[in-house]
């Protein structure tokens, strides 16, 4: 893949999951099936759809939209490797190791180190103006309600490992599993050979579907233990595994033409099936591939409405971090529109919430951009 194709893969993951985190909570729309499994919930899709109900998008959206996180997961795996593990790029030093020398030696703790650190400040640019601009907004209306501490476990990004998270704003979890993948990609997975990646994604999906399993008919529940290791790594391990290995030794089966035929059914049959269900996020990805690759160019080249919607889905690409960030905050103050049992009142709230989410995460991507080149230029 090229800049090109992994842009417009980030461009249609933060759509789905902007719509998604919007759409979930509006009283028209079925529930995802995220952390939880609840066969109720897809029976209520189902109904929904056989009736031809007036808010059929909406309600795709919220139930299948959370799938755009499985998009960032694969991407962010395959960049990490195209970045320290193919490029002749020198960072911190010791961070090119040889092959197979393991990051928590001695030599490679510096190294170690120093890359966490980098990302963790990464994260923190985006996440520290955004908690911000949320409890500034807060405390200006009077309605900030919890003391300033409870903003440290989100910020030490080890919010999801507590038993009772507190995520102050839902979606900014995945700042805290990002850090979990940079630690496992760093100590385990940085230029170790094949058996070692695929050995820990078989460990990751056998320790998802087992729990799973023993859960089976709890799964409702946001207290078992298949929900607590959703806002954590091992149910993710399988798409970044999946960019890591296809960056490495380009896994072919994911471009082919049938793929997304057998990601849609392996997507459908995890919908109604809670013992593949931790694991169809996957076939999401296949089918979110389509969108890149030579299929894409050939279809871009006779398709105007396809060109136009490769073109946004690449421009929201490009401001897709702070669009994640700030799109929360957004959707604080714009929700309560949505709720008024008004169907033009909801839609009006999309849009201004969709029209405020880009223009902020496009002012703040530019202001980010000027930025870094003015400290290049010095």
């Amino acid at each position: 893949m090229n800049i090109k194709d992994t842009t417009l893969l980030k461009g249609l993951g933060i759509l789905l999951i902007i719509t998604h985190n919007y759409m979930h909570w509006l009283p028209e729309c079925v529930a995802e099936n995220e952390y939880t499994f609840s066969v109720e919930r897809i029976d209520q899709l189902c109904a929904y759809l056989a009736q031809g109900g007036p808010h059929v998008l909406l309600n795709i959206l919220s139930h299948f939209g959370h799938y755009g996180v499985a998009i960032f997961l694969f991407l962010s795996g395959y960049g990490l490797v195209r970045k320290y593990e193919s490029s002749e790029e020198r960072e911190f030093g010791s961070l090119r190791a040889e092959k197979g020398k393991a990051a928590f030696l001695p030599s490679n703790i510096r190294a170690s180190a120093l890359f966490l650190l980098r990302h963790a400040v990464k994260l923190w640019r985006l996440m520290v103006p955004a908690v911000l601009l949320f409890v500034v907004m807060e405390m200006m209306q009077g309605t900030w309600n919890r003391p300033l501490s409870r903003l440290f476990p989100l910020l030490g990004f080890y919010s999801n490992l507590q038993p009772h998270r507190d995520l102050i704003l839902g979606p900014w979890w995945w700042f805290g599993l990002m850090m979990q993948f940079y630690l496992l990609w760093r100590l385990l997975l940085f230029r170790r050979g094949r058996w070692v990646l695929y050995l820990t994604m078989s460990v990751c999906v056998a320790v998802v579907l087992a729990v799973a399993w023993t859960e089976r008919g709890q799964l409702d529940s946001t207290g078992t233990l298949t929900c607590y290791l959703h806002y954590n790594f091992p149910p993710s391990m399988l798409a970044f595994g999946l960019g890591v290995a296809d960056a490495r030794y380009g896994l072919g089966w994911l471009h082919r033409w049938w793929s997304p035929l057998v990601g849609m059914a392996v997507l459908i049959v995890g919908s109604f099936n809670s013992g593949i269900w931790c694991v169809s996020s996957v076939g999401a990805l296949m089918v979110a591939l389509a969108f890149v690759g030579r299929s894409g160019e050939s279809k871009a080249q006779g398709n105007i409405v396809y060109v136009n919607l490769r073109q946004v889905l690449i421009f929201l690409g490009t401001i897709s971090a702070w669009l994640f960030a700030l799109h929360p905050v957004v959707r604080e103050y714009t929700i309560d529109l949505a709720k008024k049992g008004n169907d033009g009142l909801l839609y009006l709230s999309i849009v201004i919430y969709l029209g405020c989410s880009v223009l902020l995460a496009w002012v703040a991507t530019g202001i980010a951009k000027s930025k870094k080149n003015k400290g290049r230029t010095q």
